[in-house]
């Protein structure tokens, strides 16, 4: 611990995630609201994060989120009635199955179109090769493998 208990606390790496993450929630907002999808809010994020919710179960998708089955089931039913999404039911156990409308794929496509814009601007900021450290070293720190890559010519 030390001496100087006067001088100001530092974010530690929690917080500055959690502030990267919370600019970037705001900025997929606004563009929601931008481009006439003024019915979405924060919550309904929760929905569209990646993997985008194809064939799958609700109880997935509120793991995935961090939320109560009954939560997201609140948040599928608003989706649903305003058409951004169906639930399906499938299989001999009659499970209900999660797929996105066209309306919902046009908000996931808007999503990814302004997270890379905020990629470019951090990649700007960084630097494209100190960008590129970060998104690998967040990869492995999440376990993700990335993409199959294929070579463009023949080796």
């Amino acid at each position: 611990m030390s001496s100087d208990d006067s001088a100001p606390l530092e974010p530690l790496l929690g917080a500055l995630l959690r502030y990267s993450w919370q600019n970037l929630r705001a900025r997929l907002l606004a563009s929601l609201q931008e481009n006439g999808f003024s019915d979405l809010n924060a919550a309904h994020l929760n929905v569209f994060q990646y993997p985008p919710p194809e064939g799958v179960r609700p109880i997935d998708l509120a793991q995935r989120a961090g939320m109560t089955r009954q939560a997201m089931n609140y948040l599928l039913a608003q989706l649903e009635q305003s058409g951004y999404l169906d639930r399906k039911v499938s299989g001999p156990a009659k499970t209900s199955l999660v797929f996105l409308t066209e309306k919902g794929r046009k908000v996931g496509t808007l999503l990814r179109t302004e997270v890379r814009k905020v990629e470019g601007e951090w990649a700007a900021v960084l630097g494209q090769p100190r960008f590129d450290d970060l998104v690998a070293s967040l990869r492995m720190i999440a376990g993700v493998v990335p993409p199959r890559s294929f070579p463009l010519s023949s080796e």
